[in-house]
């Protein structure tokens, strides 16, 4: 897919995720739609751009919000890496390889986060965060994963070129 149409879309999702999603919270757990998107294409497209989306979307995120610049980016190139790392074309078609890889990596990347905002300093409850915030939010992408891996899924056989492969 054209990387253009790609930065789109993760720029698309940022702005919403900064803007819309804080509105959006269920029992106090925000949705993390980037995540959900990274996770979607590196299951279906791969490791090699699940890194790329990572990066785009990361960046997006960083450049609205208060953390330190490439701290999302970093923790979404990594998510999008080790997405696909278990991936099985058994899986490829359901929902079941996508609930749970959004799941992980959730909880993965706030881990990554708080590691990395401990090591810039700032002081943070590690249990308490992944207790009260990762583990909920995990749930909820997990439950908004179809919304998001459904379209994308769409969008990968309608843009895949001839000769491509399609995993």
């Amino acid at each position: 897919m054209n990387i253009y149409f790609s930065a789109l879309i993760l720029v698309g999702g940022a702005l919403l995720q900064s803007s819309l999603a804080p509105h959006l919270s269920v029992i106090g757990v925000k949705p993390h739609i980037v995540i959900t998107l990274v996770v979607s294409w590196s299951v279906i497209r791969g490791a090699s751009e699940g890194v790329t989306w990572g990066f785009i979307g990361g960046l997006a995120l960083d450049l609205l919000s208060g953390a330190p610049v490439g701290l999302s980016a970093l923790t979404l190139m990594t998510v999008g890496f080790l997405t696909n790392l278990g991936e099985t074309s058994l899986f490829k078609s359901s929902l079941v390889l996508p609930l749970f890889a959004v799941f992980v990596a959730s909880v993965l990347s706030d881990a990554v986060q708080l590691v990395l905002l401990r090591g810039f300093g700032w002081n943070l409850p590690w249990w308490e965060a992944m207790a009260s915030v990762a583990v909920p939010a995990a749930i909820l992408n997990a439950v908004l994963m179809p919304i998001v891996y459904l379209p994308l899924q769409w969008l990968n056989r309608r843009t895949q070129t001839e000769g491509e492969l399609p995993w």
